[in-house]
């Protein structure tokens, strides 16, 4: 498989391939009573130009070390982006 130029293969999460961001917000992790950490699971899908479908199941360990969902409104967000470069 070529990575040389990654701008042919298209890369989303969950299913939704107009989706190019993976976001957690304080608000879940309250909701999740998880302190400052939280396992967020999800998939990223790697479809490449000879229409080969990958699926990736990855597990994120999200911290709050510094505390800042406690001070912040509850949508703050911390996002994880997909990035071809």
């Amino acid at each position: 498989m070529d990575h040389s130029n990654l701008e042919k293969y298209k890369i989303y999460f969950n299913d939704d391939e107009s989706k190019k961001e993976f976001s957690i917000c304080c608000k879940e992790l309250q909701i999740a009573k998880a302190g400052s950490e939280l396992i967020a699971e999800f998939d990223i899908h790697l479809i490449t130009p000879e229409n080969i479908h990958t699926i990736y199941r990855t597990v994120a360990i999200v911290q709050d070390n510094f505390g800042l969902c406690s001070s912040v409104n509850d949508t703050q967000a911390m996002k994880l982006y997909l990035n071809k470069n």
